[in-house]
């Protein structure tokens, strides 16, 4: 007996999630074992801004004060969409400066976003006159994806309109009614590893070469699918739609499952 087998994340956490299988597979009867082996993978956008290069420095000059702010995490498309964000955090910042403690420096920078026709670029000045300027260089990872890498203070950060290119995420995707594999000396129920990007829309992903792996139970019920990195944590996919409410681009997964010969 052969099946393929199509599991989506709808409605679910897209790298996390629970697929009900019900009996379409129960071997217990004639002890016949079966392996399954990943074919496809269609997922969201794989964030490109995350938690280790969303944050960048302003430093007073005048009272060598810095200060460390941060964008949301997410999937960004462009330069000018993070050169959005990093004015839009400036400007929350301003605003919540009246409830920081009184020994706090208030960020009075009055930031001017300035988008040019000529070359489809953007600016993104602070007030001169406030003594607050952007550090770039690795003090600011944010702005080194911006093109900004070598470490000096700027009061302007001057962009042309760039489409970021796709990059590629090693991922490994967990099933947990599969036996164990070896995984750096450490036991786990890997299905498979694939390679993940980070385009807008759905990417998709084709198992050339599938590696199967021995199912651990004959009867397939409630299924586990997690999708992790390297270090273990969960992959971050850019999946909502613009409300943020409804999934726009849930997983889909197609599952091969064959009888061990």
């Amino acid at each position: 007996m052969e099946k393929h087998i199509i599991v989506t994340s709808k409605g679910q956490d897209p790298s996390d999630f629970v697929s009900y299988f019900g009996d379409i597979l129960n071997a217990s009867e004639n002890k016949t074992r079966y392996e399954i082996a990943l074919k496809e993978i269609f997922h969201a956008p794989v964030f490109n801004i995350t938690l280790e290069n969303n944050w960048f420095e302003l430093h007073k000059t005048d009272l060598d004060v810095k200060k460390h702010l941060t964008i949301p995490i997410g999937f960004y498309e462009n330069n000018l969409d993070i050169l959005n964000a990093i004015y839009e955090t400036l400007e929350e910042e301003i605003d919540s400066d009246g409830d920081e403690e009184d020994d706090e420096v208030p960020l009075t920078v009055d930031p001017k976003l300035n988008y040019r026709n000529d070359d489809d670029g953007a600016t993104l000045e602070l007030d001169r006159k406030s003594r607050w300027e952007f550090v770039t260089g690795r003090s600011s990872p944010l702005l080194r994806s911006l093109g900004y890498v070598i470490s000096k203070n700027v009061s302007k950060i001057s962009v042309t309109f760039t489409q970021f290119h796709n990059t590629i995420s090693p991922a490994f995707i967990y099933m947990s009614c599969v036996g164990n594999s070896i995984f750096d000396n450490t036991q786990s129920r890997v299905l498979s590893t694939a390679r993940l990007s980070s385009k807008p829309g759905y990417n998709h992903f084709e198992v050339a070469n599938p590696s199967y792996v021995p199912l651990a139970m004959q009867s397939l019920r409630d299924i586990n699918f997690v999708t992790m990195d390297l270090d273990g944590r969960k992959i971050d996919f850019d999946f909502l739609d613009e409300s943020g409410l409804r999934a726009k681009y849930p997983t889909i997964l197609k599952l091969h499952v064959r009888r061990i010969v």
